[in-house]
């Protein structure tokens, strides 16, 4: 019988996971997650957290029912659960806007929210999953690099039981006294996952489901080894080199691709994306989607997040979305007035005086080759565009340059990480 403590705590040793780390659980209640939760809270010097995402698309009893013995588990391993529910009908909002089924809605709706956990999210992926994972790739013909299946690391999210059994962590709750909730939906065959582990995988020999698990290792141990075309990050956006990315090998583009994307979106990538990427990329064409917006400037392509509401008053020092506002005597800082201030996201319409005439802030961006940037605005104009920031340039109204500009103190939007650099 495999040991879950060593299995585990081998796990942590070999990623470098200290045990005073604290840990976020995916929690389901279910027999993989409950065991997880059990063993990490014996062995981690400080308590991991559980998670608990409550989808709203099942009946309310048996959500309440499953609520309730979570959180009588989690008394009993001296956890603290933390609960996030979803608004009811957002998983099937989600399901028309972006055209994917309800598990893939549920999944990205699940993984933003953990996204945004301050450590390591560790989930229950075992290696009946990875089995059935590996035969759905090759039974709906996905990609090479998709084979590794579900990683046993990847970025902030460990998997240190993808390569015990499910009977084997069922067998450790039972010799625990660990009582688990069972989700409904699980038997039901709504889905192609759920089709091939009730219908395919109990008619395969162990051998096989051996091999296919075998297949998700090799593979990943193969993109391990080749090198990733880096990405930089600036904080409100991140860079990639165009002439490195086009003049790669497929495999080695498409990771690459894959690696700078997956800092915008948690749901799966698709082939199709990182095709249209490519040539969009070879004709220096911008486009943008739901996830992200994409620009070129001389050899560097640039990806932005979509374009978001962001409004506050401005002070000295100011801080927001990981930027601060502060005094500054570079090259692109700007002189600004003494009075109450407004820095916001540009927005269509938006205007300035600039030394030679009065333009549209969209016309400046789009010689930037920016999607937006922030404004300051007193009560009747803009006064400044901060672009810098985003891989433009700094602009100020020509109200600012007149007069006795030269006393006026000058600032700057700086990001925060850069700043410690």
């Amino acid at each position: 019988m495999t040991n879950l403590y060593s299995v585990v705590s081998t796990y942590l040793l070999v990623h470098n996971i200290d045990k005073t780390e604290r840990l976020y659980v995916a929690f389901s209640g279910g027999s993989d997650s409950l065991a997880l939760l059990s063993v990490l809270s014996s062995i981690m010097a400080t308590k991991p957290i559980a998670v608990y995402v409550d989808h709203n698309i099942r009946s309310r009893e048996e959500l309440d029912r499953e609520i309730i013995k979570n959180k009588e588990n989690c008394d009993k391993l001296g956890v603290k659960l933390l609960i996030h529910t979803l608004e009811e009908g957002e998983i099937e909002a989600l399901c028309k806007k972006e055209k994917i089924t309800v598990e893939a809605s549920a999944r990205s709706l699940r993984y933003s929210f953990f996204d945004n956990l301050d450590s390591y999210v560790v989930t229950a992926h075992n290696k009946d999953d990875q089995e059935e994972s590996v035969f759905m790739k090759l039974l709906t013909g996905s990609t090479f690099q998709s084979l590794s299946a579900i990683k046993s690391k990847r970025g902030k999210y460990l998997r240190p039981l993808i390569s015990v059994t499910k009977a084997e962590i069922e067998a450790y709750c039972r010799e625990n006294n660990l009582s688990y909730s069972s989700d409904s939906t699980n038997s039901e065959l709504f889905c192609l996952r759920n089709k091939i582990r009730h219908l395919v995988m109990p008619t395969l020999s162990s051998d096989i489901k051996e091999s296919l698990f075998n297949i998700s290792q090799n593979v990943e141990a193969f993109l391990n080894r080749i090198e990733i075309i880096s990405f930089q990050d600036y904080v409100l956006y991140k860079t990639i080199n165009r002439s490195l990315l086009i003049n790669a090998l497929p495999l080695q583009r498409d990771i690459s691709l894959i690696n700078l994307l997956s800092q915008f979106t948690s749901r799966r990538i698709t082939k199709g994306e990182l095709d249209s990427f490519y040539l969009n990329s070879i004709t220096k064409r911008s486009f943008e989607t739901n996830d992200y917006i994409v620009t070129f400037k001389d050899d560097v392509i640039r990806v932005y997040p979509p374009n978001f509401y962001f409004s506050t008053k401005l002070s000295l020092n100011k801080e927001f979305m990981n930027c601060i506002f502060c005094k500054s005597d570079g090259k692109d800082s700007l002189l600004l007035p003494n009075e109450d201030l407004i820095i916001r996201v540009s927005e269509e319409g938006d205007e300035i005086e600039t030394k030679d005439k009065k333009v549209k802030v969209k016309e400046l961006l789009s010689s930037m080759k920016i999607p937006y940037c922030f404004v300051v605005c007193s009560k009747s104009e803009i006064v400044g565009v901060f672009a810098k920031c985003f891989g433009g340039k700094n602009r100020i109204s020509r109200r600012l340059i007149c007069g006795n500009w030269q006393l006026l103190p000058r600032y700057d939007v700086i990001c925060k990480t850069l700043l410690e650099c």
